[in-house]
C-alpha cells in the first residue's frame, strides 16, 4: 500500500466506498456485456449498447469520478489514464439530447430513442423504423460497392462501425481497471 492510498484511506468514509465499488461494479458489468455484444455489434443489439453505456455514463457525477481517480491513482497510474479513456468513451457513446441516444439521465434506452441514419443520402430515423425496412429491395444508390444493400444495410452498418469503435477500448480500459482493482 503506497503512502497516498494510506493518506486517501484515512479520509476515505463508509458512503464514498460503497459509491465507488457500486460504480467499478457497474464498470465490470459494462465489460461483460460488451464481450457479449462483441460479434453481434449492429443494428439489432445498438440500444443494449446505449443502454448499458448509459447505465454507468449516469453514475458517473463529478465526486464519484474524482474519488475513483484517486482511489487508481494510489494503485497503478495506467489504470487512471485507462479510466480517463474509459470516460471519454462514456461520454462519446452515451446519452446526448440531439445525438443518435436521446434519452435522458435515468431513463431506459428504447428504439424510439435512438436515432441512425444521416448517411448515404438516408434522413435521421428511429432504430424502430429501421429495423421495419429491413426487407425493401437492395441497390438503386448509385454508389459503387452498394449495388447489394438497402437503408436497413447501410444503417446496420452505421451502428457496427460506431460500437465496434468503442468497445475494443472500452473494454481494453475496463479490463486494466478490474485488474488493478483486483490485484
Amino acid at each position: 500500500m503506497g503512502m497516498f492510498e494510506k493518506v486517501t484511506n484515512v479520509f476515505e468514509n463508509k458512503e464514498t466506498k460503497e459509491r465507488r465499488e457500486k460504480v467499478l461494479g457497474d464498470i465490470e458489468t459494462l465489460g461483460k456485456e460488451l464481450n457479449n455484444l462483441k460479434g453481434k455489434e449492429g443494428i439489432e443489439t445498438v440500444v443494449q449498447f446505449f443502454n448499458t453505456v448509459s447505465m454507468v455514463q449516469d453514475s458517473l457525477d463529478p465526486n464519484t469520478t474524482a474519488e475513483i481517480r484517486s482511489y487508481l491513482q494510489g494503485k497503478k497510474k495506467e489504470a487512471v489514464e485507462k479510466f480517463d479513456n474509459l470516460c471519454k468513451h462514456l461520454s462519446n457513446s452515451g446519452r446526448e439530447e440531439f445525438g443518435w441516444n436521446r434519452t435522458k439521465k435515468g431513463e431506459i434506452v428504447t428504439g424510439d430513442k435512438v436515432y441512425l441514419g444521416n448517411i448515404s443520402g438516408l434522413f435521421t430515423k428511429t432504430v424502430d423504423y429501421w429495423k421495419g425496412q429491413k426487407n425493401e429491395a437492395k441497390g438503386g444508390w448509385g454508389y459503387s460497392g452498394m449495388e447489394n444493400l438497402n437503408a436497413y444495410d447501410v444503417v446496420n452498418n452505421q451502428a457496427r462501425e460506431f460500437m465496434q469503435s468503442h468497445s475494443g477500448e472500452m473494454i481494453d480500459d475496463i479490463n486494466t481497471i478490474n485488474a488493478t482493482r483486483k490485484g
